[in-house]
């Protein structure tokens, strides 16, 4: 017989459920170091009001730092600039993204300015919308004297609706010679920087193919731009509804499917142009999606 509460949760606006309002400020720092923080708000449903603040570090061959504040809807504030859980907080003021948390557990300040200046890469469905934006970061994070500084390129990304249900990939890679952004969403930013600083229409012929970790190929015949793309040690997976109560996880899984979030950095060799420019640079990888095993080294 099932518990009461999933009788009880399973006669609501269920249909509903999965509507909700995220925030995300993914930094790559120096010394290959991944911080990722992100802050949810239900919209609908159950769970409308209710929130989550959630924290990541990823260091090489090193326990991970996590930091997690849930909140209800008497301490959830979500709107355009970001959302507040507690006292913790994920939002843009004017043009500077601000990351704040602060409390016995970890001590966190991110910043980054000129949000303005820089271009989105922008998509949407009839349920679900995303804006990734390029930026650059600095500032710290501790927790238990552990953890430092923080200064590196990042990904500032909003999204509304009701997620897809089936595995969400996103590269980021930045060099020196190309800028790509791609997103199965169908957020996609490209610029060559030796033709200008100006976002470009990508090449039609991209080909982009990843497991879940990030490992494989991109390619552009018609660019000569051929990478391959392999695993480092810089890399962790969480529950997406890890941090929600038995009757909301049961729930959200229930409407979205079971799901971890997996972030890595890989590593990418290769080449671009004729003649071929080499091309060695670190990329971030993001999936949400079913649990994975963990690459092979």
């Amino acid at each position: 017989m099932r518990a009461p509460w999933v009788a009880a949760l399973a006669m609501c606006g269920c249909a509903e459920l999965s509507q909700r309002q995220s925030v995300e400020l993914i930094v790559v720092s120096d010394q290959l170091r991944v911080v990722d923080v992100r802050a949810s708000a239900g919209a609908t449903g159950v769970l409308r009001g209710s929130g989550q603040l959630l924290v990541d570090r990823w260091v090489p061959e090193s326990s991970p730092i996590t930091f997690a504040e849930r909140a209800g809807p008497d301490e959830v504030r979500a709107n355009d600039a970001g959302i507040l859980v507690g006292g913790d907080v994920l939002h843009v003021v004017g043009d500077e993204i601000e990351a704040l948390v602060a409390s016995p557990e970890l001590s966190l300040r991110l910043s980054a300015r000129g949000l303005g200046e820089a271009e989105a890469a922008t998509c949407a469905t009839t349920a679900w919308s995303s804006s990734i934006q390029p930026t650059d970061v600095e500032g710290w994070v501790e927790a238990a004297q552990r953890g430092g500084s923080v200064r590196g390129p990042a990904l500032w990304i909003t999204r509304q609706g009701a997620p897809p249900t089936a595995p969400r990939r996103l590269l980021y890679l930045r060099t020196g010679e190309v800028e790509l952004l791609w997103s199965e969403d169908g957020c996609v930013t490209w610029r060559l920087v030796t033709s200008g600083s100006a976002v470009q229409a990508p090449p039609t012929d991209l080909e982009i193919s990843l497991d879940p970790w990030g490992q494989g190929e991109v390619r552009a015949g018609s660019l000569g731009l051929d990478l391959r793309l392999r695993a480092t040690a810089v890399r962790g997976a969480t529950d997406v509804y890890g941090q929600l109560s038995a009757p909301e996880a049961w729930l959200a899984g229930a409407m979205s499917g079971r799901a971890e979030r997996r972030v890595a950095l890989v590593e990418a060799q290769g080449q671009l142009g004729g003649p071929a420019t080499p091309i060695r640079a670190t990329a971030l990888f993001l999936e949400v999606g079913p649990a994975s095993a963990a690459p092979a080294q």
